[in-house]
């Protein structure tokens, strides 16, 4: 009764978290689910937690874990080790951390170090192997590269969309015919003052033009070109600003209208009539 208040006192003393899990109902249904595995029945169903208590209680070495495991269940050495890796990986795994730093336990030591305390075997000790569970892998399939879009196919004829229609050809190098023009215009214009101008006022009149005509071939403002503006310009200053409506009457020609005679009427009913009543074909006016 005294060792039973000193293990709950002990226990108490636990941090959270390895009491927290050594209570849990997790706990209880991995030792079950080792028990029947394993077959084991009567008092051999209490021996894998009263171990596991002891081991966290520090009152059970790491090192004769699997040799007082094998002696309580009747294992050989080797059963006693898988079965003590089994214990570590699904029972005190999941508060390795804690047990480490707060208790100073390494649960890894209980199968790790066995075999420098392994006592020895008995002679008639029944040997059984214990399977351990295979992990199971998830193995993800490979995704498939995306294929190009093809479009369906279509009967409809595909024509081609004319694009940079706006665009001049170049006809003379890097010129088109317009700018080719105005500077030849300009060019030649300057040739024949040469000989009437002096030097100076040749000079001048050369630079002038040369820049008017530049500025004609190629300046442009918001996509136009300067000799648009200058058209526009000019068609602004010298139309009419004003506009005055004035009412204009029309005249309205009054037909006659001409009133069939009563014998062409008479002729156009006997038509409609022989439509509707006759299939034969009807006999012209």
């Amino acid at each position: 009764m005294a060792e039973t208040k000193t293990t709950i006192i002990e226990f108490l003393d636990l941090s959270e978290p390895i009491r927290t899990w050594l209570a849990s109902s997790e706990i209880v249904y991995v030792i079950v689910d080792i028990n029947r595995k394993l077959n084991f029945k009567g008092e051999k169903m209490r021996v894998i937690p009263t171990l596991v208590l002891r081991l966290v209680l520090n009152d059970l070495p790491p090192e004769n874990f699997v040799s007082e495991l094998g002696d309580k269940l009747g294992l050989s050495f080797s059963a006693a080790k898988i079965l003590a890796q089994e214990i570590e990986e699904r029972v005190l795994r999941p508060i390795e951390v804690p047990l480490r730093n707060e208790i100073g336990i390494d649960i890894k030591a209980i199968y790790l170090n066995a075999e420098q305390s392994a006592p020895t075997p008995p002679s008639p000790a029944p040997s059984f192997s214990v399977e351990r569970p295979v992990p199971i892998r998830t193995v993800t399939p490979p995704v498939p590269a995306p294929r190009p879009y093809v479009p369906p196919p279509t009967n409809n004829m595909q024509f081609q969309v004319p694009q940079f229609i706006e665009t001049e050809s170049k006809l003379v190098g890097p010129l088109t015919l317009k700018q080719f023009i105005y500077l030849g215009v300009a060019g030649l214009i300057s040739f024949g003052l040469f000989f009437v101008l002096k030097t100076f006022v040749w000079a001048m009149a050369t630079i002038l033009l040369g820049i008017i005509a530049a500025s004609l071939a190629f300046i442009k403002y918001n996509g136009r070109p300067l000799v648009v503006i200058l058209q526009s310009a000019l068609a602004y200053l010298w139309k009419p600003k004003l506009y005055l409506w004035q009412k204009q009457e029309q005249k309205i020609e009054e037909k006659e209208m001409k009133v069939p005679e009563e014998g062409t009427v008479s002729k156009l009913k006997n038509m409609w009539l022989n439509l509707i009543t006759k299939k034969p074909p009807v006999n012209k006016l």
